[in-house]
C-alpha cells in the first residue's frame, strides 16, 4: 500500500507503507507493527518540552530521505524489529532535549547539531557529524556492539559503556571515556581533548590528542599520542605505546603500569613537569616495558622507577625531590640534582653526566656509569661497580664493592673509604681535602693514587685492613 504523505498523531501503523513524507506530530506514543518506508522527510513534530516515543515493536521503519527531530524523544525497536535508516538522521535539539536509540538500529548519516544523542544498544552509523555544543553519549554493557565508519565536527562523545569501534575519528572536540571500550582500529583518531576516567582503550590505530588526561586509564594494544599529557592517577598500557610530544604534567601523586612491551615515551621536543609522585612499573614477562626520555623531565616530587628506562633526553630533580631505579636498566644523556637524592638499587645505570649540586647519589647498583662529567654533594657506594671518569664530589663514602676511577682524576672534599676497592688505571687519582680510613673491613687501593691533605686511619679498637697493589695513598700531591 502506497500514500503520498502522512501525519500521524497516535496509535499503531500496521502494514507495509511507503510514504513520501510523514509528520509524526502530536506528545501521543506512536508505535509501528510492519514495515513502514519514507523516502522523503520524516518529522518528528513534538510540542516544545514533549517526550516523544516512536516505537517500532515488528518489523522495520526505514527512512531512504531524512529523517528530521529537534525535540526530547526516544526512538526504540523491540526484539526482532530494526531502526533502518540509509538517508539522514538530523537532530537539532537545544540543550535540555535528547534523543534516545533504543534496539537494532543502522544510520547511514547522523547529524547532531544540538542537545544529546543517546546511544543505549547495538547500533552502526556510517557517518556521524557532531556539531559544536552536541553531544553524542553511548552507554550500555561491553557485549553491546556499535561501529562508526567515521566521525567528526566539534563537539562532545560521552563514551560511557559499549563497545565502540571507530574506524576514523576527525577533530571532534572533546572525548570523554568514562566505561565501556573505545576501539580505534582503522585509521587515526584524531581529538582535541581526551579525558579518561574509566573504560578502556584498544584497536591498532594511532588515538592523537591535543591533550590527553589520564586519570584511571586502561590502554590495550594501542598507540596513544599527546601534544599535552596529563597524568592524575592510575593508568594501565597493556602493550601499545603513549607518547607525549610537547607538554606533560603529573598533577596528582600518579602510578603508570606498562606490561607487555608497551612504551610511554617523552618525544625530544617534549618537556614534562612532574609535582607529585610518580611510580612506573612493569607487568608481565615476554616483552621489556620501556619508559624512554628523549625530552626534558623537570621534577619536584618522588620518581619511583621499576621497569627499563632509556633515552637522549634529561632529568632534572629540584630541592625536595627524588628519584629512585631499582632492579632496573636507566639510561640517559644528563641528570641534574638540586638538593636531590639519586638512589639506585641492583641497576644497571649508565648516564653521560651528572650535575647534582647539593645533591646525592645512592648506590647499590649491579653497575654505575658515568661516561662523561658528575659533579655531585654526596656520593654513598654502597654496592656494585661505579666507573666514574672526572669529575668533583664533595662528599665521597666508600662502603664496599669497587669503586673506578676511569679518567685522569675526580677531586673530593672528603673521602670516607669503609670497605671495598678504590681502583684506577695505575696513571689517574682521587685528590682530596681529607681522608678517613675507617672500620676493620678488608679495603683495598689498586693502580690509582690517593692524594690527601689530610689522612686519619680510625678502625676503632680493631686492627685495620688496607691493602694496596700499584698505589699510594698519600698527603703529597699527584705527579
Amino acid at each position: 500500500m502506497a500514500a503520498f504523505n502522512l501525519i500521524f498523531y497516535s496509535g499503531t501503523l500496521g502494514g507495509q507503507f511507503v510514504f513520501a513524507n510523514v509528520n509524526f506530530t502530536g506528545a501521543a506514543a506512536k508505535q509501528i507493527n510492519g514495515t513502514t518506508n519514507v523516502t522523503g522527510v520524516l518529522i518528528a513534530d513534538l510540542p516544545v518540552g514533549a517526550q516523544g516515543l516512536i516505537a517500532v515493536v515488528g518489523g522495520e521503519l526505514i527512512v531512504t530521505g531524512t529523517f528530521k527531530v529537534s525535540q526530547t524523544l526516544t526512538l526504540s525497536a523491540s526484539t526482532g524489529a530494526k531502526i533502518n535508516i540509509p538517508g539522514t538522521l538530523d537532530f537539532a535539539g537545544g540543550v535540555s532535549n535528547t534523543v534516545t536509540v533504543l534496539g537494532t538500529t543502522y544510520i547511514a548519516t547522523l547529524t547532531v547539531e544540538g542537545g544529546n544523542f543517546i546511544l543505549n544498544d547495538f547500533v552502526t552509523i556510517g557517518v556521524a557529524k557532531v556539531g559544536t555544543g552536541a553531544t553524542v553519549t553511548m552507554i550500555g554493557s561491553n557485549s553491546v556492539t556499535r561501529v562508526f565508519s567515521d566521525v567528526s565536527g566539534a563537539g562532545t562523545l560521552n563514551i560511557q559503556g559499549g563497545t565502540n569501534n571507530f574506524h576514523s575519528m576527525t577533530g571532534i572536540s572533546i572525548v570523554n571515556l568514562s566505561g565501556g571500550i573505545l576501539m580505534a582500529d582503522t585509521k587515526q583518531c584524531n581529538v582535541v581533548s581526551f579525558t579518561q576516567t574509566g573504560g578502556s582503550i584498544g584497536g591498532t590505530a594511532t588515538i592523537s590528542a591535543g591533550t590527553a588526561t589520564l586519570s584511571n586509564a586502561v590502554i590495550n594494544n594501542t598507540p596513544v599520542t599527546a601534544a599535552s599529557l596529563i597524568l592524575k592517577g592510575f593508568s594501565t598500557l597493556n602493550g601499545g605505546s603513549l607518547t607525549v610530544t610537547g607538554t606533560g604534567t603529573v598533577a596528582a601523586a600518579s602510578q603508570l603500569t606498562l606490561g607487555g612491551g608497551a612504551i610511554f615515551a617523552v618525544s625530544s621536543s617534549a618537556k614534562v613537569q612532574q609535582s607529585f609522585a610518580l611510580q612506573v612499573l612493569p607487568s608481565g614477562t615476554m616483552q621489556v616495558p620501556n619508559f624512554k626520555n628523549d625530552g626534558k623531565w623537570t621534577s619536584t616530587a618522588e620518581l619511583t622507577l621499576n621497569t627499563l628506562t632509556t633515552g637522549s633526553g634529561s632529568f632534572e630533580f629540584q630541592s625536595g625531590s627524588a628519584i629512585s631505579a631499582t632492579g632496573i636498566t636507566f639510561n640517559t644523556k644528563s641528570l641534574l640534582l638540586t638538593q636531590a637524592t639519586f638512589t639506585s638499587i641492583g641497576s644497571t645505570v649508565t648516564i653521560s653526566s651528572i650535575d647534582g649540586t647539593g645533591g646525592s647519589i645512592v648506590s647499590q647498583s649491579q653497575t654505575f656509569t658515568v661516561t662523561g662529567n658528575m659533579n655531585v654533594a654526596t656520593f654513598t657506594h654502597q654496592n656494585g661497580l661505579t666507573y666514574i671518569p672526572t669529575g668533583n664530589v664533595q662528599t665521597l663514602d666508600v662502603q664496599t664493592g669497587t669503586f673506578n676511577v676511569t679518567g685522569s682524576s675526580i677531586t673530593v672534599g672528603s673521602l670516607t673509604f669503609e670497605g671495598g676497592t678504590i681502583t684506577g688505571n695505575g696513571k689517574n687519582s682521587i685528590v682530596s681535602t681529607s681522608t678517613t680510613i675507617t672500620t676493620n673491613s678488608p679495603k683495598t687501593i689498586n693502580g690509582i693514587i690517593i692524594s690527601s691533605t689530610g689522612i686519619a686511619i680510625s678502625c676503632g679498637a680493631q686492627q685495620c685492613q688496607l691493602l694496596t697493589v700499584n698505589a699510594k695513598l698519600t698527603n703529597s700531591p699527584p705527579s
